[in-house]
């Protein structure tokens, strides 16, 4: 057993032994989640363990709105068939029916403070004890009580002044000072603990023994329990650097880790340096995320590109002051440029528990501990410092040679070079410099578009386009403004290249409308339930407004109505709005174009009206769409 709080243990198990009553209450005191609570109940098992046993009353007060509600705690553990399920009430009979007026000076000024004015306990615990001296009461959660603080105190004076009882108050003594000088006509919880608290005892955080607790009572999985327990030292050495101290978050980060464990591949199982490496990544930033240190979403500024940034801008001597992530990774001994799996899977795991098994499983296949002949010869580049001098000319040469032959067509394995050709040019790996090389990746990029190689999928730009990384790196001198410039620049050519495509699409779009309208909402609105190609891509601008109300007018009413709300709920929501600003000239354009239409119509006609209904619904459209006007239209390629 840890001897970090043994003195805390010996003077709980002194005090509970006492043959006298003490007139005086202990705290064990400590912040949040440094395991008070649990070195507490650890006492308690092994003295009622004992050969001269000790009782306990133990009652949290979390969330306790009243002194009945602690009574009715009493009641519950004293009488358990009495309170069982249809004898609560029954039940009742047994408790004392004394209710009156107790005033305690709790300030030592010789008069009975008349704010603090409760009533006697209902409960008259000796009626239920043939020995009270060998019973000690515990109270959990003081400062969550949402009792006043003073008048709860009050109340378990009581107890130890006038019936002699021992008693144990667990609480964040800081938390009880903040409370109780929020009410100011108060008497101060330091003067008010200086009468009831004879002792006050401070807990630490007990990692060592508290981590093989859990390993026993959370992990039933015996392969991660091994390998939990071979990495224990590594692990509490973070949880130590994490400077959080909270034993809360470390169980349920040992929790959601078995989670996760779960639906790892056998094969991925069985890298231990893999494993070793994703399970320290996987703490750190628990440890980060579950203090409120970082958000989900903010995880991709911590890991992946954003360090590799952090690393250079130290190489380079850049003397600025650090950021709050820079602060964050300067505590671990800990590389953070490799994420494993991606800052969006990271995201969603944090965020909404959300675990994609095959996209993880996937993603870790693809890190450099399965590296073998068919890892891709850019992955291996990537991974530059982990490279001898041989290897590294070997590689590059062979990236540049696929580089010059224009055989990278995927998105993110251009962005991917493209970073690692200015990264190796600023730290003069290569002997180009980095405008040379900027020159070198656009051209690059102008020739693989105009001979219509490159992937620009739907699917794919929109894992690119949402992530500062592709297959789990992070890109090579990302925060660069050359690389950016790269990136606007790839984007522009994305854009013209799915424009030419949504012209071509337009078409589709309009045998639709002729022949099966019912089949808009799929094509044009997002759904939960179906992949809809264009809710997000702004193809409606390429049917002429001409062409459109002249099919308005040609087909059935019934279709009138169904094409136009599809085009209303195209808009409806606001998350969907802003790719679409485009179409807003060609929607203003149709609505005026309408307008023309019904002006021409000499005699009010069911016909007549359905056109005035589509103009209305679409000008409703067009309000939706121009709330999102003055915002900044995206790119609708890679970010």
């Amino acid at each position: 057993m840890s001897g970090k709080n043994e003195h805390v243990r010996s003077f709980i198990g002194y005090y509970s032994k006492l043959k006298i009553a003490p007139e005086y209450a202990v705290l064990i005191k400590g912040p949040w989640g440094c395991g008070k609570s649990y070195l507490v109940q650890q006492c308690m098992e092994e003295l009622e363990a004992d050969d001269n046993p000790v009782n306990f009353l133990y009652v949290s007060l979390y969330g306790i709105t009243s002194v009945e509600a602690i009574e009715e705690r009493f009641f519950q553990i004293l009488n358990p068939v009495l309170s069982s399920k249809g004898m609560v009430l029954a039940g009742r009979f047994a408790k004392g029916l004394l209710k009156g007026a107790l005033k305690i000076d709790l300030d030592d000024d010789g008069k009975p403070d008349a704010s603090m004015t409760i009533g006697t306990p209902d409960i008259n615990l000796s009626d239920y004890m043939t020995d009270t001296r060998n019973y000690v009461l515990v109270f959990d959660d003081l400062e969550r009580c949402s009792m006043e603080v003073n008048s709860v105190l009050g109340y378990i004076n009581y107890f130890v002044e006038k019936d002699g009882y021992k008693v144990i108050l667990i609480a964040d003594e800081e938390k009880l000072i903040a409370l109780s000088s929020e009410a100011s006509d108060k008497p101060q919880f330091k003067v008010v603990k200086e009468k009831l608290i004879g002792k006050s005892l401070s807990v630490e955080a007990d990692i060592a023994h508290v981590f093989d607790t859990l390993l026993d009572n959370l992990v039933e999985d015996t392969q991660l329990k091994d390998i939990l327990k071979a990495e224990k030292e590594q692990l509490l050495f973070c949880f130590d650097r994490s400077s959080y101290s909270n034993l809360r978050s470390l169980r349920k980060t040992l929790l959601e880790f078995d989670r996760l464990w779960s639906v790892l591949d056998k094969e991925v199982k069985e890298k231990s340096e893999l494993i070793s490496h994703f399970l320290e990544l996987f703490f750190i930033l628990s440890m980060e995320v579950y203090s409120g240190a970082i958000l989900p979403s903010e995880i991709m500024e911590l890991i992946g590109n954003s360090a590799i940034s952090r690393a250079f801008k130290q190489t380079r001597g850049q003397d600025t002051a650090p950021d709050k992530f820079e602060c964050i990774s300067g505590k671990y001994d800990f590389d953070f440029h490799e994420a494993l799996i991606s800052t969006k899977e990271w995201g969603e795991f944090f965020d909404r528990g959300l675990i994609d098994s095959a996209s993880i499983n996937a993603s870790l296949k693809m890190t450099r501990y399965f590296s073998d002949e068919n890892t891709p010869d850019w992955i291996k580049l990537w991974r530059t410092y982990d490279l001898e001098d041989d290897e590294f000319d070997q590689l590059y040469s062979s990236v540049r040679n696929s580089f010059d032959k224009l055989e990278y067509v995927v998105l993110g394995e251009i962005k991917h070079v493209s970073g690692l050709w200015l990264r190796f040019s600023r730290e003069g790996l290569i002997a180009k410099t980095v405008e040379e090389s900027l020159i070198e990746i656009k051209e690059y990029i102008d020739q693989s578009f105009s001979s219509d190689t490159v992937n620009v999928e739907e699917d794919s730009l929109a894992l690119i386009n949402s992530h500062c990384s592709y297959a789990s790196l992070g890109y090579s001198d990302a925060d660069s403004v050359e690389f950016k410039e790269i990136s606007e620049y790839l984007n522009d050519k994305i854009k013209d290249k799915q424009d030419k495509e949504l012209v071509e699409k337009s078409d589709e779009l309009v045998r639709v409308i002729r022949s099966d309208p019912k089949k808009l909402y799929t094509l044009l609105c997002h759904s939960n339930f179906k992949q809809s190609p264009f809710y997000s891509r702004p193809i409606l601008k390429h049917i002429h407004p001409d062409y459109f109300v002249t099919l308005m007018l040609e087909i059935r009413n019934s279709s009138k109505r169904t094409v136009v709300d599809a085009i209303f709920h195209r808009y409806e929501h606001q998350c969907f709005r802003e790719p679409l600003i485009s179409e807003l000239p060609w929607l203003e354009e149709v609505i005026f174009k309408l307008q023309e239409a019904i002006n021409n119509i000499d005699r009010v006609t069911p016909a007549s009206i359905a056109l005035k209904d589509v103009k209305s619904r679409l000008e409703s459209a067009l309000g939706n769409l121009r709330k999102s006007e003055t915002a900044v239209l995206p790119n609708e390629g890679v970010g």
